[in-house]
């Protein structure tokens, strides 16, 4: 199965916090969030895995798979990627689960109010 993210938004801050705020904002407009996937959990138990960006075990990065229900819809993927200085949260869709651009919008604007994405439009935006 060919999976295909697209980017949302990116922040310049904590992936860490980024993602707690991301999950109480999705929940208060009416989502159901999963953490499905957290990379300093599952490396965890691993302690001589090396970092390929720093070359150590003592890893800053992070990767977190968010599923996002709405009702009775089957989820929509969310990654969470980042470090303690940066974020970017994209979308990720499969030939099986296209997202409708009215869903895509919705959950933009739960993640970040101030930002509207209009239907058709493909852009990301950095939020400080």
């Amino acid at each position: 199965m060919n999976s295909n993210s697209s980017p949302l938004m990116q922040f310049n801050r904590n992936c860490n916090q980024v993602i707690e705020e991301s999950v109480n904002r999705l929940a208060r407009s009416g989502f159901t969030v999963v953490e499905s996937f957290d990379l300093q959990v599952a490396r965890a138990n691993h302690s001589d895995c090396t970092c390929p960006q720093h070359g150590t075990d003592q890893c800053a990065c992070q990767l977190a798979i968010l599923l996002v229900y709405e009702k009775d819809a089957l989820p929509i993927s969310l990654m969470v990627h980042g470090n303690q200085e940066w974020t970017e949260i994209s979308i990720v869709e499969t030939p099986d689960q296209k997202i409708k651009p009215a869903l895509r919008a919705k959950i933009t604007a739960a993640l970040q109010p101030e930002y509207f994405l209009h239907s058709g439009h493909e852009s990301v935006t950095s939020v400080s």
